[in-house]
Parts: structure tokens; C-alpha cells; sequence
């Protein structure tokens, strides 16, 4: 399957193009989660083999597993969402992990380039600048979150047979209490439709760190949030408060209140303006990383 997948047949530019992407950023992409995922288990194993007990929310895993069954009866939950929702939050520092990897990719992505020189060599390729962009859009919207959901898959099996291994020695009932409960449709949609989801929503944040690594001389992290803050700050001064800011909170209170309605926030985030608007944003500040590296060679 690797190899079906690395292999090009004849004249593709495009998947060239992506496997250009993916291979000048493999460490980020790919060891990381990897890495991410090897520690994860061997530190359970650890754990689990000296004594000492997982501790989730300020209670040990078999208190967890217990005591969320009596607290989702209390607020009317059904004990399938407390373990499945419990067996996503184990993968949370893969998420963390691609939240930095896409930031990152993102501010050198146009930058690294101009400053090694590539950019000259890629620009006589038969490739046009727009495609260049937007496969580098698409390998981090896409790529890099699609790249965690295996070992994402890899950590919820794992941590179900470690919850097993423990339930068994505390006597708790596995099959009632773990098995039976395991929604794995659901499973699969926070796996791979929440982080989707989530990177749409922030595409504004992502287009505008490729615009500012499209133009930038100088390294593009310092440029891509000082001048926002730089903004912000100036109208707070001048006018008594900034609607920047009120716009991004705006639509940060959108996207967490589409996120609260739990398995259904894929349906109530496409009926939601403000999604439109980060499209529209999005959308400028792609063609502004068009437009610019037409114009730029080197830094």
C-alpha cells in the first residue's frame, strides 16, 4: 500500500507535488506522531507494569470508568458517550502535537523556498504557481491531519486493552462496562470529521501564516502575530477598542458553539455564517500567496 501510494505512473504532477510536500516535511508529518505514539505507550506500560494507576481528571482510570457511568446517569448521558468520548481524549497530544506541525508547515511553506533558493528551480518546472500553493494548502489541511488518524486509531486500542487489563484486576465488568459502550462510528468521526472540521474553521488563521511566509524577508513568526497584535493594540489605543479582536472572538465563539453540538457540529458548522466568511478570508489571502510568489525568487 506504501508503495501504491509513493509510486508515480507516467506524468502526475500533482501527486509529485504532494509527495514533494510530504517528504521535505516526513519528520514533522510523519516521526512525529510516531514518536508521540511510542512514548504514549511505553509510559502506560511502565505505569501499568510498576503499580502505579492512569489518573484522568483527578481520578484513577477503573475510579473513571466507574464513576463516569454514575455521572453520565446523573446528567442524563448514556455511558456510551463518556467511553468513547474517553477513549478520544487519550489521543489528545497528537492533536496538540498537529496543531504545532500545521502552524509551522504553514509559516515556512512559502519562505523556506525564497531563502534556500529551490524556489528557483521548482518555478521552471511545468507547474503553475497556483497549483504550488494550493497543494501546499491542501497537504496542511489535509494531509497532516488525515497522517495522525492511524496512530490516533493505534493509541484507542491500545488504551482498550490496558482499560481491560485494569478493569479485569479491580473486577469490573469489561464487556458491560467498556465493550458494549464503544460507539465506534462516533469514534471514527471525532478521529477524522472534528479535526477536518476544525482545520476549516481555521483556515483563516492558516491562509494568513502562508501569506505572510509568501512575502516575509525575514522569518514569518514574528511578522504573522506581531501585526495582528500590533493591530489590536493600536486600536484599543485610538478608538477604545478593536474590532479585530472582536472579530476574532466573534468567531471563536462561533466555532466552539458549533463544536457544542457534540456529533452534529459537522451539520451545524455548514449552516453557520461565519464559517463562509473564514472561507472568503481564506480565499483572498491565497490568491495574496499567488500573487507574490509570482513576484518573489528569493529573500
Amino acid at each position: 500500500m506504501i508503495s501504491a501510494l509513493t509510486k508515480i505512473n507516467g506524468y502526475n504532477p500533482t501527486k509529485a507535488l504532494f509527495l514533494k510536500e510530504f517528504w521535505d516535511h516526513r519528520r514533522a508529518i510523519l516521526m512525529t506522531p510516531m514518536v508521540i505514539t511510542g512514548l504514549f505507550i511505553v509510559f502506560v506500560i511502565v505505569a501499568m507494569v510498576t503499580g502505579n494507576d492512569l489518573w484522568i481528571n483527578d481520578m484513577s482510570l477503573q475510579e473513571s470508568m466507574r464513576a463516569g457511568f454514575i455521572e453520565a446517569r446523573e446528567e442524563g448521558q448514556s455511558p456510551s458517550f463518556i467511553v468513547t468520548r474517553m477513549l478520544f481524549g487519550f489521543s489528545v497530544l497528537l492533536w496538540i502535537a498537529a496543531a504545532f506541525t500545521i502552524t509551522f508547515t504553514a509559516l515556512s511553506s512559502l519562505h523556506d523556498e525564497r531563502k534556500d533558493g529551490s524556489i528557483l528551480f521548482w518555478k521552471s518546472m511545468p507547474v503553475s504557481d497556483a497549483k504550488e500553493v494550493l497543494i501546499r494548502l491542501a497537504t496542511i489541511i489535509f494531509v497532516i491531519p488525515l497522517v495522525i488518524v492511524p496512530f490516533a486509531i493505534i493509541i484507542e486500542l491500545f488504551m482498550v486493552l490496558a482499560m481491560t487489563v485494569i478493569g479485569l484486576y479491580h473486577g469490573i465488568d469489561v464487556v458491560s462496562y467498556i465493550y458494549m459502550n464503544i460507539n465506534v462510528p462516533v469514534l471514527m468521526m471525532l478521529n477524522i470529521v472534528l479535526p477536518i472540521m476544525t482545520v476549516l474553521w481555521i483556515l483563516p488563521l492558516i491562509t494568513w501564516f502562508m501569506l505572510v511566509s509568501s512575502f516575509s524577508r525575514r522569518p514569518p513568526f514574528l511578522i504573522a502575530f506581531a501585526v495582528p497584535a500590533l493591530i489590536i493594540a493600536t486600536e484599543e489605543i485610538f478608538f477604545e477598542g478593536s474590532l479585530l479582536l472582536e472579530a476574532i472572538v466573534s468567531f471563536a465563539v462561533s466555532m466552539g458553539g458549533n463544536f457544542g453540538q457534540g456529533t452534529f457540529f459537522a451539520l451545524s458548522s455548514f449552516t453557520e455564517p461565519a464559517l463562509y466568511i473564514g472561507f472568503a478570508i481564506s480565499a483572498a489571502m491565497i490568491y495574496g500567496c499567488i500573487y507574490f510568489r509570482k513576484r518573489h525568487t528569493l529573500t
